[in-house]
């Protein structure tokens, strides 16, 4: 199997360097259609084929494996499948923080703490502490703090805007990045149920706040951007799907990649795939495997 890092490097320059404007702008693609794509063109013309021949095999029959009801995304009905264009990924990993991708990590909320503001990297759950009887929620920050902090006034936002205030909860020593939210018997309820959609941008903790590189399930247009062309291809950590069935052909791919680069905004199940303005369509990559 082609090397992670390798196959990243290529996959940009395949789908993007053609559309760089630089030097006048582009006409679109030109050149003859590669066979895998003659037969991509031939087989499967629409998002509806794509689904039926190739998305809906991918999955097993039982409704637990793959991406039925048990799974996110919830692809197996051709109307769930369009609604994966710029739906965010690795939504159901909430509970497995430290196995979120970086593209998928979402837009960090931020805290102002007097004048100490920061980017918020994760917000744990809570816990309750039997001895001291408290209850609170881990926190880490992009930055170190400033000072000590005991019992400070907190303020989220998200996008400048709040999200909710809380008197006395944030605790951090000086130089840390990671402390407590405590005492959260002192909000009243709308402000705890408003401290629950609060959101860090690192969750798998390793320093990238991954939103800025703007992934999504499907991002149309940028199939090196979507990250259900990323786990069919195996080049974003995880199994290489399709796990359960008979893996793609490269005709296969070269529609799904096809299918992704010329979307637009959003998707319909009977939209064609425009195969002819497709870059990826002239010199696709062979990702044939035998799992």
């Amino acid at each position: 199997m082609r090397s992670f890092l390798g196959t990243l490097a290529v996959l940009p320059l395949a789908l993007v360097a053609a559309c760089d404007d630089s030097g006048g702008g582009s006409s679109g693609p030109t050149g003859e259609l590669h066979p895998w794509a003659v037969t991509a063109q031939a087989e499967i013309p629409d998002t509806l084929t794509l689904h039926t021949r190739v998305i809906a095999r991918s999955c097993a029959p039982n409704g637990g494996v793959c991406h039925n009801t048990k799974e996110y995304p919830d692809l197996h009905t051709p109307g769930n499948f369009v609604t994966a264009v710029s739906r965010p990924c690795n939504q159901d990993l909430a509970s497995e923080p430290e196995n979120v991708f970086d593209g998928c990590e979402p837009e960090a909320d931020t805290i102002e703490v007097g004048n100490f503001r920061a980017k918020i990297a994760f917000l744990g759950a809570e816990y309750y502490d039997e001895q001291t009887g408290n209850f609170g929620r881990p926190i880490r920050i992009d930055k170190p703090a400033t000072k000590e902090y005991e019992g400070e006034d907190i303020r989220f936002e998200r996008s400048g805007d709040k999200i909710v205030e809380g008197t006395g909860l944030f605790y951090m020593e000086e130089g840390a990045s990671e402390g407590w939210l405590l005492n959260l018997y002192n909000l009243d309820y709308p402000s705890y149920l408003a401290l629950q959609t609060v959101v860090g941008g690192d969750p798998n903790g390793n320093g990238v706040f991954g939103a800025e590189d703007g992934w999504a399930e499907v991002t149309p247009g940028k199939p090196e951007k979507s990250y259900l062309w990323a786990r069919v291809t195996g080049t974003v950590p995880g199994t290489r799907m399709p796990l359960a069935n008979q893996s793609l052909s490269n005709p296969e791919y070269v529609a799904i990649a096809c299918w992704i680069e010329t979307l637009g905004r959003t998707a319909t199940v009977t939209e064609k795939i425009d195969y002819d303005e497709c870059w990826y369509a002239r010199t696709p990559t062979d990702f044939e495997w035998t799992p």
